[in-house]
């Protein structure tokens, strides 16, 4: 027997240190491994009666005071969407209590889609009842549908008795819409008061009507218009002006509101199927008018929230060589009356300081019995741009290119920045580098960007060298050329490093390992095995480990049996 030398068999480093890897990799595995969630302990019993239906307008005609709803949906007659529709469990397998209001255990409520349909699904054997909501429209008739049920209350339907597999369908709810409606005339007395049938309709006149809904329509050979089916909330109606009569007195309804010059009447307020009646907006025959508006979206109409110009002259010239002056009033109207038939011209005064969306001087043609109406539409100047960071020094802005905030952009009146000019105001470019001047008056601007240390104007629509462009924002009497935008500036670093590259925050959340290669080879693995103090962790990632612990593995086991041929050929 050969005696012991008294050194224990050791395992080679490098197979210690593969399974080490190993182990690690294994333990981020399963780690990574979601635990699927326990099935629940207490399955639910699958209910399978169904019941659904519709919520309709149940029209009537608003002229006969004497006509009802007839509790059946005619042809005619819509869904009525965004109602909320209740079932009620009075008696089920799971609530055999009465059903009450403040049990959500036995209530269910869904919402009626567009075309007016509702359904309830997956619903245990029992009675119910359904319930339409009374808040927007006014309950008409209900009709039980094919599991029967008492109809006799209006906007509800009672002990609907549903076995098991039932499908219930025909449930119906017909329901009364709120409505508008009125005339457009021809007010001959401008008086603001209809006298029918001395004073004629206007045909094929626009409104629209505006807030809890929205829709349009246009009056018919009479002049009478009609929104009708109309939720309950408040509403306002604008006219749009008749381009042949001048515009006259406008006058709320029975709903009440106000008139708002020239063509609306708001704060029309409407309770569930409630009414506003004979709503008029008068014109003028044999006169021509309109009105002076600050067009802030320069559309050349004059909206609801544009203010209006009052003391504006408006000149009008025409047959007889004469030639009539009106000042607009507190509300920016202007009126000539008594205006014969023939072709005129009329004219604005162009208000100082201020352009045009229209033009100033337009033709018109008055004829008989009739009159003409145009507007004036006056505004402000503005300026805008975006100052970005051109990387590329390009002068396109990339995808990857942000805006610059808290750029320095000035706003110079007259003149230019190397013989003078006066700043009249300033600003700094928003969190997505974007500025803007507003209220800008008749005349040439200069703006003047200056770029933050460090950082040079490279691109855009300025200067280069003084960082200024100038913008001639308006003219007076012109249609365009108010809103002037486009005004941009690419900056960049002001000396980037020579061909260095751009550095950009990382989007990927995948962690790696750094491993340098050895300087000097390893004495135990024959210059394998990586130098341990240089390693650089920047996260773990168990797949990209894998391969590396594979093969320190194969290494280590080759070694192993390359130790254990050696001590055998010595014991031999």
């Amino acid at each position: 027997m050969r005696a012991s030398t008294g050194r224990s068999r050791r395992t080679p480093p490098i197979a210690a240190l593969a399974a080490l890897v190993l182990t690690a990799c294994t333990c981020a595995a399963l780690a990574a491994t979601p635990t699927p969630a326990p099935a629940s302990a207490f399955p639910l019993a699958a209910p399978t009666a169904e019941l659904s239906g519709t919520v309709y307008s149940d029209r009537y005609d608003p002229h006969d005071p004497a006509q009802t709803t007839n509790g059946v949906r005619d042809p005619d007659e819509p869904g009525l969407g965004g109602v909320p529709v209740t079932l009620v469990a009075t008696a089920t397998a799971t609530a055999t209590a009465t059903a009450t209001a403040t049990d959500p255990a036995t209530r269910v409520t869904t919402t009626s889609d567009p075309t007016g349909a509702f359904r309830f699904t997956g619903l245990p054997a029992g009675t119910y009842r359904l319930e339409a909501d009374p808040t927007r429209y006014r309950p008409a008739r209900a009709a039980a549908g094919d599991a029967g049920g008492d109809a006799s209350t209006p906007g509800a339907v009672d002990g609907i008795v549903l076995v098991d597999g039932a499908r219930a369908t025909g449930y119906a709810f017909g329901q009364v819409g709120g409505v508008v409606d009125g005339a457009v005339y021809r007010d001959d007395n401008n008086n603001g008061q209809r006298e029918y049938p001395a004073e004629p309709g206007v045909a094929s006149a626009s409104l629209v009507l505006s807030g809890a809904a929205h829709t349009a329509t246009t009056t018919n050979p009479d002049g009478y218009f009609l929104f009708r089916d109309l939720p309950s909330g408040a509403y306002a109606v604008t006219e749009r002006q008749p381009s042949d009569y001048a515009d006259g007195v406008d006058t709320p309804g029975t709903g009440g509101g106000v008139a708002l010059p020239p063509d609306t009447l708001a704060g029309i307020v409407l309770g569930a199927g409630a009414t506003s009646r004979y709503n008029g907006f008068g014109e003028r025959g044999d006169a021509v008018g309109g009105v002076v508006f600050h067009d802030d979206d320069a559309d050349g109409v004059p909206d609801q929230d544009e203010a209006r110009a009052p003391g504006v002259g408006v000149l009008l010239s025409g047959v007889d060589g004469s030639e009539r002056r009106a000042v607009t009033d507190p509300s920016g109207g202007y009126l000539f009356v008594g205006v014969p038939a023939g072709d005129y011209t009329l004219v604005e005064e162009q208000p100082e300081g201020y352009g045009s969306s229209t033009p100033n001087q337009v033709n018109l043609t008055v004829t008989a019995g009739r009159g003409a109406t145009r507007d004036f539409g006056d505004l402000l100047g503005s300026a805008a741009g975006v100052v970005w960071v051109d990387a590329d020094r390009d002068g396109v802005r990339d995808p990857d290119e942000p805006g610059l905030p808290g750029v320095r952009v000035e706003l110079v009146a007259t003149g230019d920045t190397t013989t003078g000019g006066t700043t009249t105001g300033g600003t700094t470019t928003g969190p997505d580098g974007g500025y803007l001047f507003d209220g800008l008056e008749v005349g040439e601007h200069d703006l003047v960007v200056t770029p933050p240390a460090g950082m040079l104007l490279v691109s855009g629509a300025f200067d280069l060298v003084s960082g200024s462009t100038r913008v001639p924002v308006l003219d007076t009497g012109a249609a365009s050329g108010a809103r002037v935008t486009g005004l941009d500036a690419g900056l960049a670093d002001a000396a980037p490093a020579p061909g260095g590259p751009v550095l950009a925050p990382s989007s990927s959340a995948a962690s790696t390992m750094v491993v340098p290669m050895p300087t000097a080879p390893d004495a135990q693995a024959g210059g394998l095995l990586p130098d341990l103090d240089a390693l650089a962790w920047t996260g773990l990632r168990w797949g990209a480990l894998l391969p590396v612990a594979v093969a320190l593995l194969g290494l280590g086991l080759v070694g192993y049996g390359v130790s254990g041929l050696r001590r055998g050929r010595g014991r031999a």
